[in-house]
């Protein structure tokens, strides 16, 4: 997956306006990640332990460290799924950014299609996608 996704304007005016009212819109518990989200002019998608994977109103796709000042391309296949797939849970108007299956994909035999772990909220090695391609085909 490339570090950008294509985004509709009316996607990426969304996006904006996400991160200019993050301060009054974001859950307590991503309010730390506000000096971020002013510095990168990012929307948190993914916020782990010590990365967070945000997506910048012109669909491109971005992680930085918690622990220090660090920013990068978002370009790992699996971990842009997980955050697209996240951040379509908490902003359904983004759902479209989430990947279609491919034509060559085939479906997880690990969460059986479903992108979630058997008995846990968890998303799966998939990304939470429910769908893997080819190993000969990872770019």
């Amino acid at each position: 997956m490339k570090h950008r996704v294509a985004v509709t304007s009316e996607e990426s005016a969304f996006i904006q306006e996400r991160i200019d009212r993050f301060a009054e819109e974001a859950p307590e518990e991503l309010r730390s990640q506000l000096p971020d989200v002013q510095q990168h002019r990012a929307l948190p998608l993914y916020v782990g332990w010590t990365e967070t994977a945000a997506i910048r109103s012109d669909g491109e796709l971005i992680r930085w460290s918690t622990e220090a000042e660090n920013v990068w391309k978002l370009d790992e296949r699996t971990w842009a799924k997980v955050a697209l797939v996240l951040g379509a849970r908490r902003y359904p108007e983004l759902a479209r950014l989430v990947p279609a299956m491919p034509e060559n994909a085939r479906d997880c035999e690990v969460c059986k299609g479903s992108g979630r772990l058997p008995l846990a909220d968890v998303l799966c090695q998939c990304g939470g996608v429910g769908w893997v391609e080819p190993v000969d085909e990872e770019p």
